[in-house]
């Protein structure tokens, strides 16, 4: 919470209460509350956000993995056409 709502809720509770000092206690304890709330809220998201990292790195090094197959098969066709094409012009 910024400063600004935290003096606004003091002025509301002051007003309700009377005595600054209950008024201090309850603004600080809705600070504490929603700062554990705030808190809550980070480590989901960091959490949340780690997995998802997890995932796309697998997924990725699957797509790697499937990318480096292809390679190899047209680099053998290649090869496969080019030497029986050479060898068709050393019969002819």
């Amino acid at each position: 919470m910024t400063t600004a709502q935290n003096i606004r809720i003091y002025e509301i509770l002051q007003k309700h209460f009377g005595d600054s000092e209950e008024a201090r206690a309850v603004v600080s304890a809705i600070e504490a509350v929603v700062d554990e709330k705030v808190t809550e809220k980070q480590t989901a998201f960091a959490s949340a956000n780690a997995k998802d990292l997890e995932l796309m790195k697998a997924e990725l090094k699957m797509e790697i993995a499937n990318s480096k197959v292809d390679l190899i098969k047209w680099t053998f066709s290649f090869f496969a056409t080019l030497t029986l094409l050479i060898i068709g012009l050393y019969l002819k």
